[in-house]
This record gives C-alpha cells, structure tokens and sequence, in this order.
C-alpha cells in the first residue's frame, strides 16, 4: 500500500527548524538545486552562457530533456514571467562531443524529473516538471513529456505554494512513478511531492496521469501540521485492500495533540474519486 502520512514524520521534525528534507535522492530542495546534481533541461532551444548573464557569449543551444551537472549556485538572479531564480554553474556534453562548462539560468532546469518507456516502443520518455511563470495570484508549473528532444505533452497545474504571490518558490519537489494501481484501461499515475518542513505550512501532492497519449490533471492532496494538531492523508488504490473499482480513495486523518504531545483526538474521513477516462470525479459512497 502507498502511505503517504508524510505529516506523522513532519509531527516529528517539522518544527526543529531542520535544514535538511528527510526525503533522499532529491535534485531540487528548498527552492535551490543541489551541487553535483544530473538534472535535465525543463525550457527548450536553451542558451548556454558564458557568464551568468543574458548579455555574455553563447556557447551551446540545447533542447528540452538535455542532462547537464549542476556545478553551483551563484549569487546572480534574474526573473523571467514573474519567477525569479539565481544563474547556475554547469558541465554538459557539447554537441562537438566535449565536456564543457558554462551557466544556466534556474528557470530553465527541471526540479523533478522521471524517465521510462512510457509507450513501450523501448525508447525512453523524459517527464520534466519545471515552473512556468508567477502569475497574479499564483504560481504555474508545467509537466512536459519529452521524446529524443522534442515535446510530445504538456500540461500547465498549480503547485502546492505557501506564498503563491512571491516571486520566489522555497518547496522541495519529488516526483515518483506510482504505476497502473489497477485502473483500467490502463493509465500510469505520477506524484508530485511538495515538502516544507515547517510548522503550518502546507505539503501534499499533485497526481498526474498519463493516458498513453497525454498527460492529464488528476488531483491535489494537502496535509499540513503544528503544534497543535496534524492533518495527513493515505491513497487507497484499486489494487490494494479495500480498494474500489477505477476510484483513488483518500483517507484523511485529523489529530489534536495535548500539552506533553500526545495524540488526544482523532478523526478519519473518506473521499472518493472515480476514473472517468479524463478526470477523476468526486463521487459519494
């Protein structure tokens, strides 16, 4: 079974003001990327640079899914749509075949990505989940699905933001193949984990679902906690024990802790969405 009680582990450490996300092999924390990580590009036909800045020589233009190392983080900003992010050191294989250095802007880097053979043609797919823009009210990422280069699918989804009006984005992102689960026909289900150990800041995930064809919106779940109490949540997929026909069921629980932290009220709610062939609808059971 896929437990997501992310929030019984931030109960724990949440609010000790840890600098580091409990969750491994992550390429993108706390809205900066990490040293030494392989990451792929999320914009298409980019300029690599020689100097972080728009105004230096171009030494490369590569396309969307292209891997590049992260070298580090300048001190450099810049903002484009809204979203401001700092220029990044990198290396990467030249197309004269030559490793290479030289600077990217953040914006342009996929904070998650995942690779598979989406289509079974035994040529590997690339998702990249990038940010779009800061828009008025809220944040845009986008979820690309890229082929040798080119893009295949997109779609544009809100992420899961404690300030969607900043110009910055400070979330730590995962993203993990969750597979069929037993839907039929088969679809192939993508979580995106958005993780800030804070107190009262809201974490959970965006679920996505590729079709075969497209990559479409699934859903939102949300779990945050203090304090005072927690709120954190468990899909129940159709495969697994008590699990119902082509339906996510999400199991919400609801905590209130006493003065010596100790749970001293507890509730649980279900939801349930069925698979239309398009979206998943709330429906009552």
């Amino acid at each position: 079974m896929n437990l997501f009680f992310l929030i019984i582990i931030l109960v724990l450490v949440t609010c000790q003001n840890k600098s580091k996300s409990e969750i491994k092999n992550l390429v993108y924390e706390y809205g900066k990327f990490t040293q030494n990580a392989s990451v792929f590009l999320f914009g298409d036909n980019v300029n690599i640079r020689n100097k972080p800045s728009l105004d230096s020589e171009i030494l490369d233009t590569l396309p969307a899914g292209y891997k590049v190392k992260v070298l580090e983080c300048t001190e450099t900003e810049y903002k484009l749509s809204g979203f401001k992010s700092n220029w990044y050191k990198i290396s990467f294989i030249a197309k004269d075949g030559h490793m290479q250095t030289g600077y990217i802007w953040g914006g342009f880097l996929a904070p998650c990505a995942l690779e598979s053979d989406m289509d079974n043609d035994r040529k590997n797919e690339l998702v990249l989940v990038g940010i779009l823009e800061k828009g008025k009210e809220e944040k845009k990422f986008q979820v690309r699905v890229v082929k040798e280069g080119k893009i295949l699918s997109r779609l544009t989804f809100s992420p899961i933001d404690s300030d969607p009006t900043s110009e910055y984005f400070s979330y730590t992102v995962k993203a993990t193949w969750l597979g069929n689960k037993g839907f039929k026909p088969p679809i192939k289900i993508i979580r995106i984990g958005f993780v800030y150990e804070a107190c009262d800041y809201p974490n959970g995930d965006v679920l996505l679902v590729w079709d075969g064809k497209n990559i479409l919106y699934g859903m939102k779940t949300l779990q945050s906690s203090n304090e005072y109490g927690y709120t954190g949540f468990e899909y129940i997929f159709p495969d697994e024990k008590n699990g119902k026909e082509n339906q996510i069921v999400i199991k919400t629980e609801t905590g209130e802790y006493d003065e010596k932290g100790n749970i001293k009220k507890k509730s649980e709610t279900l939801e349930y969405y069925l698979w239309d062939g398009k979206k998943f609808k709330k429906i009552d059971q």
